[in-house]
């Protein structure tokens, strides 16, 4: 059951997840705080879910949302530093 969400997108100078928030709709399970991949500019982006459950009344009805389909691939990895 897909789930509209709110997520936010990793500053690249600060490493946090913060600014103003981006609407989707999961198509995968999500919790908030969950790091997912989602469609932006010209390929995907990490961002982390702050808000789920959004109801479609706070949504404007031109807006076409985009959606996300899988988690982030887990942090940890050799080649983090080179890809952030």
């Amino acid at each position: 059951m897909s789930k509209i969400v709110q997520v936010l997108f990793k500053n690249r100078f600060s490493g946090q997840y913060s600014g103003k928030p981006y609407t989707y709709v999961a198509d995968i399970p999500v919790q908030i705080d969950d790091l997912v991949k989602v469609p932006a500019g010209n390929g995907t982006s990490d961002a982390k879910v702050v808000r789920i459950d959004v109801p479609e009344s706070e949504i404007p009805a031109w807006m076409q949302l985009k959606h996300i389909t899988e988690p982030a691939s887990p942090s940890g990895s050799l080649f983090d530093e080179f890809f952030s």
